[in-house]
């Protein structure tokens, strides 16, 4: 009992002094859970998965795919139509389904933009098209609200991509007046049916809090070098650059730096999940990473053993606060983290 007692004191000594203290290493994720699927998955399309709820997500390919399993199995459910490019897909939940593809007309100088909709989880399609338009991704705020990363082919050399706008579910869409010509498009992000951000390589661009009515333009990275931006609300941010991560307050511009670059994956409440990055590994792939757990706002850290994917960053997509999906672009692995 002796001896036992010397070697706490000498253990708890070793901290006297430090103004803080490394990461706690541990296995342990007291308050998430990590669960692996294989599901039989031959092509490299698993970067084109998205999910609605635990159990629901669908994969495009040769045929629209869904799984009502949580990804251990996916069955065909609609053949793609063929496109010269490659198609946009988006599900606002189970029921409510966008397809996009390219149709070249006889003098194949013509591109006619076409969007699929189903209502009823892709059982049936109604079509609609838009003449000279090609479509490279859209996302929806609600049922009939929805954005286009678009192009409008006119003949000349100055066609640019450009924020598109429906208001009636796909039927019609109309250029928009907020300024792309900076904007190296990742994502259309939405948080809640009202709070949606649009995602560059550089971070956040744009933010609306209404749906998508109005988008105001803000910069989270003034340095413009790449950057992994992860909203908490429509106020509090996190942001990963090459060797920190910064958490940011867009109410009064305040900001916490961390010295080590954390990859967040979700919070809620308290809880954060993310990725600790080796120093030097981005923008190089793959690096070792960490998974990381914050129990109080992302203040102090805990370590933990990570995710064997070879590239991680960008494959993830947050289904609500507490429930991540991370797909590997060249395997059939899928991981889910979800808080207890």
């Amino acid at each position: 009992m002796i001896k036992r007692f010397y070697w706490i004191v000498l253990v708890f000594c070793l901290a006297c002094g430090k103004d803080e203290l490394p990461p706690r290493e541990t296995t342990l994720l007291e308050n998430w859970e990590i669960k692996e699927t294989i599901s039989p998955w031959l092509f490299n399309f698993s970067d084109k998965t998205q999910f609605v709820n635990e159990w629901v997500g669908f994969r495009t390919g040769p045929f629209l795919y869904k799984t009502t399993d949580g990804g251990r199995n996916f069955t065909g459910i609609f053949e793609m139509p063929y496109s010269p490019n490659p198609p946009a897909f988006f599900a606002l939940d189970e029921q409510q389904l966008w397809l996009t593809s390219t149709r070249l007309e006889e003098d194949n100088k013509s591109p006619q933009g076409i969007v699929y909709r189903s209502k009823d989880g892709g059982e049936t399609w109604e079509v609609f098209e838009r003449k000279n338009t090609f479509f490279e991704r859209i996302s929806f705020s609600s049922p009939t609200r929805g954005f286009a990363y678009a192009v409008e082919y006119t003949g000349s050399l100055n066609d640019q991509f450009q924020l598109f706008e429906t208001i009636d579910g796909g039927e019609t869409w109309n250029p928009t007046s907020v300024d792309f010509s900076r904007v190296n498009l990742i994502q259309f992000l939405w948080k809640t049916e009202d709070l949606g951000f649009i995602i560059g390589l550089d971070g956040a661009h744009y933010r609306t809090i209404d749906g998508g009515e109005t988008w105001t333009p803000f910069r989270s990275n003034p340095s413009g070098g790449e950057s992994f931006f992860y909203p908490v609300d429509a106020d509090r941010y996190y942001e990963m650059r090459l060797t920190e991560t910064i958490q940011g307050n867009w109410a009064n511009r305040t900001e916490t730096r961390l010295d080590q670059p954390i990859y967040i994956l979700s919070q809620t409440g308290q809880d954060v999940i993310g990725f600790l990055l080796d120093e030097g590994c981005l923008p190089y792939t793959p690096c070792k990473n960490w998974l990381m757990s914050s129990k109080d706002g992302g203040v102090t850290w805990e370590k933990h053993l990570g995710i064997s994917f070879d590239n991680i960053l960008r494959r993830e997509q947050e289904i609500r606060s507490g429930l991540v999906f991370i797909s590997d672009r060249n395997s059939a692995n899928m991981i889910q983290i979800m808080k207890k």
